[in-house]
């Protein structure tokens, strides 16, 4: 009899429990859901605002990172992150930036560095270098991308046009060989005249002396980088007035301050005379006008080089 008390009761309190353990488990694992979605929401917010610049198959690419905790898709944001052909030899290591303007930062000097690196490639054993006219166009490439790079304060935009000068400098000396190699021809011939004779005064000797010193110097110039030491010369000093125009006129240093001296009496009637022996007073003349500067004679056609002169330089 106590037997089957004992089983009803037992019978009848297990009932009550299951309901308790359900709903602890239902508890837990929506905690556990909840903390798992939040884990994932952050790793995928991450991954979204994650940008990354990398090399492939001889390609520069960007990707940018989708709202998952993995993986990465093309970025569409202009023509400044578009897929860009790099020169053969050229290594790029994968990068990453966590905004556009740190983007913008890193593609800049990624940009800046290939166009210097085309522009001047680093010597290579058995490597043939291009020549300039063919490294220009290219160096100008990156240099254009880095141009359509829209978050670039102040000072990177004027690094970026120093490194467009350095570019217009390069073509500009690479444009002079062959001006020089003219010259060079025209030495030749006056050389020539020179041991042969000529009719014409000046003598050739002249016109070849000149020549030769001058070419020398330019020669000297685009084998070293520096310009010639004429054109050193030359240059006005700073503050000074431009070539062909003329100088202010110097000024005359003020006279001295002179006391004045008490007035003499005289009667109300008539002034004063002026004793016999008195010198005149001086004659107050209107100072000097500046000389107008004088043009510098023409050089005709028959007349000797002037000596000491240099074409112009750039």
């Amino acid at each position: 009899m106590a037997e089957d008390l004992l089983l009803e009761v037992s019978e009848g309190e297990a009932p009550a429990r299951r309901p308790r353990g359900r709903l602890y488990r239902k508890l837990l694992f929506a905690v556990v859901c909840f903390a798992g979605g939040a884990v994932f929401w952050h790793f995928g917010l991450e991954n979204s605002r994650r940008y990354t610049v990398y090399q492939q198959e001889g390609r520069l690419l960007v990707d940018k990172g989708v709202p998952f905790p993995t993986g990465s898709l093309r970025y569409q944001g202009g023509p400044a992150y578009e897929p860009l052909e790099l020169p053969p030899g050229t290594k790029v290591e994968q990068q990453q930036a966590t905004s556009l303007v740190e983007l913008d930062t890193l593609l800049l000097e990624l940009y800046l560095r290939l166009a210097r690196e085309t522009l001047q490639p680093p010597a290579e054993a058995g490597a043939a270098t291009p020549p300039v006219a063919e490294r220009l166009p290219r160096a100008r490439t990156f240099l254009k991308r880095a141009k359509q790079l829209s978050h670039l304060d102040a000072t990177q935009e004027e690094l970026l046009l120093r490194t467009e000068g350095d570019l217009d400098l390069t073509g500009g000396l690479e444009l002079l060989r062959p001006v020089v190699f003219d010259l060079g021809q025209a030495l030749q011939l006056l050389e020539l005249a020179e041991r042969k004779g000529t009719t014409r005064q000046p003598p050739a000797s002249l016109w070849a002396d000149w020549l030769r010193s001058e070419l020398a110097e330019y020669r000297a110039a685009l084998a070293t980088g520096a310009p010639p030491r004429g054109a050193l010369a030359s240059s006005p000093p700073p503050g000074a007035s431009p070539p062909g125009l003329p100088s202010a006129p110097p000024t005359a240093p003020a006279a001295p301050a002179v006391p004045p001296e008490a007035p003499a009496a005289t009667s109300p009637e008539a002034p004063a005379a002026a004793p016999p022996d008195a010198a005149p007073p001086p004659a107050v003349t209107a100072p000097a006008a500046p000389a107008a500067p004088t043009a510098p004679p023409a050089l005709s056609p028959g007349s000797a080089p002037p000596a000491g002169s240099l074409p112009a330089t750039p």
